[in-house]
C-alpha cells in the first residue's frame, strides 16, 4: 500500500492545508461579536452611503416634526403630543449643525445604523450566531426600512428593541423592570398604541416574577417590587419632565390630543375611501371634512363616534385594510407586494406592487414556516428545555407587541412602517425554522461553514441603494439651501414670503412658529389660481402682501406661459418696479430667483 504521511504533512503545511485547518477558528471570529457587529455596520452603512446626496429631505410629517425639533433646540421645549422623544432627539442635532438638511440626514442615519445593532443584538440573544446575523442584515438591507419615508416609524423601533434586549440578557428583576418601564414611556412620548403592548408586558412579567418567587428563585418580593416600582417611577419622571417643558399643558392638552386622533381618523379613512372609490380626487389629507361630515353626520369624530354614527362605513373601512395586509406584509418583509392596490401612503413603493417575485417569496417563506414550525413543535420535548426555554419570557416580550398589531392593521392600514417591530418577530420566527429545519437534516454546520463567506460576499456585492444620477432632484433641499441666507429677514415679524407648491420648505425655513410660518407664507399654486384677466405678476404679490418672493424651476415655467405683462421681467432677473432680485441659479432644469420688494 502507498504511504501517504509525507503527502499529508505536506498538505497541511501549504497554504490550503492551514486554510482548512484554521476555517474553524475563521468561523468562530465571524460569529464573535467583535467581528459579527463591524461586519453588519460596514454593510448597513454602506446600504445608506450618499443619502444626503441623492434624497430629498422628506414632506409631511418630518416637516412639521422639525419645527417641533426646533422648540428643543432654540428653547428647550417639547410638544408632548408629537413624540416628544423623538423631536428632543432630532433636534438635539441642531446643537451640531444648525442646518435643518444636515441635521435631517444625519439623525436619519443614526436612527438607521442604531436600529440595526439592536435587530442584530436580539436575533443573537435568539438565535444561533450565523443564523443571527444573516436575519439582521436581511432587515438592514430592506430599502421599507432604511429609505421609510418618515423617521419617526423607525425610531419608535429602538426603545421596543432595548427593552426585549434587556428581558432576554436579564438575570434577575431589575433589567424586566426597565424594560416595562422602556415600554411605559414609550407610549407617552413616542406612539400612543404601545398602551397595549405594555399592559400585555406587565402581566407576562407578573406572572414569571411570580412563579419565580414561588419557586424561591433571586430576589425576595420586596426586592423585586422595589426593582419595578423604581423602573415606573423613572419612566413617570421622564414623562413628567417632558410635560413640564411641553408648549402644550392641561387644559388644552385634551382638545389638542383629541384633534390629533380626530384629523388621522378623518384623513385614513378618507384616503381608503378614495381607493375604493377613484372618482372622489379631493385630497384625503387637507379636503377630507365634507366627506366625513357626510359619512358620519359631524366634521371631526371620534374612532368611537364613527362607529356609533355609520357602523357600516367603518365595517367597510376596516374590510378593505384587512384585505391589504397579506400586500403590507409582503412590502415589510420584501419590498414587494404581489397585490396592485399600495398599503401604504408613501407613493415609492407603488414599482413594487404586482410583483412575481413577492409571490415566489411568499411561497417559499410560507412553506418554511410550515415546516420549521412543525419541527418544533414534534421535538419540543428536546427544543423547549434546551434551547427555547431560557428565551421564553424574551419571545413573550415581542409577542406583546405583536397584540397592537390587528388593531394598527384595522384602523390605520397595513403600513409597513406601522409594522416595524412586528418585522422583526416575523424574522426571528423565520430564524428560528431555518435553525430547526437545518437542525434536523444535519445542515447546522454547513451553514456555519459557509456563513462567514455569505457575510463577506454581502458586504462586497450588495449595491449602494442611494446612486447620484443626472436625472437626481432635490427641490425641497435646494429651496431650504437657497434660502438659509435669508432666514433672517424672511421669517422677520410681519414678513409674508411667496414659496413653491412645497409647503414644507416654510416648515424648514420657518421653524420658530407653527403659526407664524402658516401666517407669513403664500404658495405659488394657490396664489396664480385666483389670478385676473389684466393682473400683472407683482399685482398678484401685492394683492397678498408678499415681501418676498422665491421661484423655482416650476414657478418659472408657469410665469414663462403666463399672460402677466410683466411676467417675462420676473423670469430674466429684472423683475417690475419696486421688485429687487437679491438672489438667482441658472442650471439647466433647475433655475431659481429671489426676488425682494423694494418699498
Amino acid at each position: 500500500m502507498l504511504d501517504t504521511t509525507p503527502a499529508v504533512g505536506l498538505l497541511r503545511s501549504s497554504p490550503i492545508g492551514q486554510f482548512r485547518v484554521d476555517w474553524p477558528r475563521v468561523i468562530a471570529a465571524f460569529e464573535s461579536s467583535w467581528v459579527a457587529y463591524p461586519l453588519l455596520f460596514i454593510l448597513q452603512f454602506k446600504v445608506v452611503w450618499g443619502i444626503w446626496a441623492v434624497c430629498d429631505v422628506p414632506l409631511g410629517d418630518t416637516a412639521c416634526y422639525f419645527t417641533e425639533s426646533w422648540l428643543w433646540y432654540s428653547g428647550g421645549e417639547v410638544n408632548i403630543a408629537w413624540s416628544p422623544l423623538y423631536t428632543s432627539f432630532y433636534g438635539s442635532f441642531l446643537f451640531l449643525n444648525s442646518d435643518p438638511i444636515w441635521a435631517t440626514f444625519a439623525h436619519r442615519i443614526v436612527i438607521v445604523l442604531t436600529a440595526t445593532m439592536l435587530v442584530l443584538a436580539v436575533f443573537r440573544q435568539l438565535l444561533p450566531a450565523s443564523i443571527a446575523w444573516l436575519c439582521a442584515a436581511w432587515w438592514g438591507v430592506l430599502p421599507i426600512v432604511f429609505n421609510t419615508l418618515y423617521e419617526v416609524h423607525l425610531f419608535a423601533t429602538i426603545p421596543v428593541l432595548t427593552a426585549w434586549l434587556l428581558v432576554l440578557t436579564a438575570t434577575g428583576p431589575w433589567r424586566r423592570a426597565a424594560a416595562l418601564g422602556i415600554f411605559a414611556a414609550s407610549a407617552v412620548l413616542v406612539r400612543n398604541e404601545l398602551s397595549v403592548p405594555t399592559g400585555v408586558l406587565g402581566s407576562v412579567l407578573a406572572i414569571h416574577e411570580l412563579r419565580r418567587l414561588r419557586r424561591g428563585e433571586g430576589m425576595d418580593l420586596w426586592r423585586t417590587l422595589a426593582a419595578y416600582a423604581t423602573a415606573m417611577c423613572l419612566a413617570a419622571g421622564l414623562c413628567g419632565i417632558m410635560y413640564a417643558v411641553s408648549v402644550a399643558k392641561y387644559p388644552d392638552l385634551a382638545p389638542y390630543l383629541k384633534e390629533k386622533h380626530t384629523l388621522n381618523m378623518a384623513q385614513v379613512y378618507a384616503y381608503g375611501y378614495q381607493q375604493r372609490h377613484p372618482e372622489w380626487t379631493h385630497s384625503p389629507w387637507t379636503e377630507s371634512t365634507p366627506l366625513i361630515e357626510q359619512t358620519f353626520g359631524s366634521t371631526a369624530p371620534t374612532l368611537r363616534e364613527m362607529i356609533a354614527a355609520n357602523p357600516d362605513a367603518v365595517a367597510e373601512h376596516f374590510a378593505w385594510n384587512a384585505a391589504l395586509t397579506p400586500s403590507g406584509l409582503q412590502l415589510l418583509l420584501f419590498h414587494h407586494a404581489s397585490g396592485s392596490v399600495t398599503p401604504d401612503y408613501d407613493g415609492r413603493v407603488t414599482t413594487q406592487l404586482s410583483s412575481r417575485l413577492a409571490t415566489v417569496l411568499t411561497a417559499g417563506l410560507l412553506a418554511l414556516w410550515a415546516v420549521g414550525l412543525r419541527l418544533l413543535w414534534c421535538g419540543r420535548r428536546d427544543w423547549w428545555p434546551n434551547w427555547i426555554s431560557g428565551r421564553a419570557l424574551g419571545w413573550g416580550a415581542m409577542l406583546a407587541v405583536a397584540t397592537v398589531v390587528p388593531l394598527v392593521i384595522l384602523t390605520q392600514r397595513p403600513r409597513p412602517s406601522y409594522l416595524f417591530t412586528f418585522a422583526v418577530l416575523l424574522m426571528a420566527i423565520t430564524g428560528m425554522c431555518i435553525y430547526a429545519v437545518t437542525t434536523r437534516w444535519r445542515l447546522t454546520g454547513q451553514l456555519r461553514s459557509v456563513a462567514p463567506l455569505v457575510m463577506v460576499g454581502l458586504v462586497l456585492f450588495v449595491p449602494r441603494y442611494f446612486v447620484l444620477g443626472k436625472h437626481t432632484k432635490r427641490p425641497i433641499a435646494n429651496s431650504v439651501e437657497r434660502l438659509l441666507p435669508y432666514c433672517d429677514a424672511i421669517t422677520a415679524p410681519g414678513i409674508v414670503t411667496l414659496v413653491p407648491d412645497r409647503a414644507s420648505v416654510g416648515y424648514y425655513i420657518h421653524p420658530a412658529s407653527r403659526d407664524r410660518k402658516l401666517q407669513a407664507t403664500r404658495e405659488f399654486p394657490q396664489l396664480v389660481a385666483r389670478v385676473s384677466a389684466g393682473d400683472t405678476f407683482a399685482t398678484l404679490l401685492a394683492r397678498h402682501n408678499v415681501d418676498y418672493a422665491y421661484l423655482d424651476e416650476r414657478s418659472l415655467g408657469w410665469l414663462e406661459a403666463s399672460t402677466c405683462d410683466d411676467a417675462r421681467e420676473f423670469v430674466n432677473g429684472r423683475g417690475a418696479p419696486g421688485w429687487e432680485l437679491i438672489a438667482a441659479g441658472n442650471a439647466p432644469d433647475d433655475r431659481w430667483r429671489l426676488y425682494r420688494q423694494v418699498k
